[in-house]
């Protein structure tokens, strides 16, 4: 059993870094640690919502001479999952970041969504690449970005990760894309969707 303990303030993690999930979680007591949190339904005990934390030094196949840094979670709420990003560095010009499901061992990638502006919004950010789109794209990062999407079809059983794809637009890879990010899907969430 995990250990309670506080997570840090929304400017913690630097200026105008506001996880909103994320802080209403810490308020509640959730327990949590550097992979993900597990918040449980108190009146039956399921898992009624997951936060995973995006780790951007295990990024694969990027192209040569970009690397992508910033802050990332995927948060998954029954049927919902969400990411939301922060600084994330602007993608290479022909590219955009997308949410991708992936199992590598199985060669099975699954694009959840293309990265857009937080609501109410939710504008596309497919071209950050190449516009300044204020105040969400600067010259050197997106500052703010999220891909939202519910479905109940989702198997997350099939799946081993979560990853922030650079996907390139000309010709969307058939199989993996680069991988700005990655997490590892929690086994608590593949088993309840298995």
């Amino acid at each position: 059993m995990r250990s309670r303990r506080a997570l840090p303030g929304p400017r913690a993690a630097g200026p105008g870094l506001v996880f909103p999930v994320l802080a209403a979680l810490a308020a509640t007591g959730c327990n949590t640690d550097a992979r993900y949190t597990r918040i449980v339904d108190p009146d039956t005990g399921d898992s009624a919502a997951f936060v995973v934390t995006m780790d951007f030094t295990r990024a694969s196949g990027l192209p040569a001479g970009f690397t992508a840094a910033g802050v990332a979670r995927t948060y998954v709420f029954g049927h919902e999952i969400r990411l939301e990003a922060t600084n994330l560095t602007r993608p290479r010009a022909g590219y955009y970041y997308a949410l991708y499901l992936a199992n590598p061992a199985a060669n099975r990638f699954a694009e959840v969504g293309p990265l857009t502006t937080p609501p109410p919004e939710y504008a596309s950010l497919r071209d950050a690449d190449a516009q300044l789109i204020a105040p969400y794209v600067s010259e050197l990062f997106i500052t703010r970005g999220v891909v939202r999407k519910v479905d109940a079809t989702i198997r997350y059983a099939d799946y081993t990760e979560f990853w922030i794809a650079l996907v390139p637009k000309a010709n969307p890879p058939a199989g993996a894309p680069p991988a700005a990010a990655k997490a590892a899907i929690p086994a608590a969430l593949r088993a309840r969707s298995s």
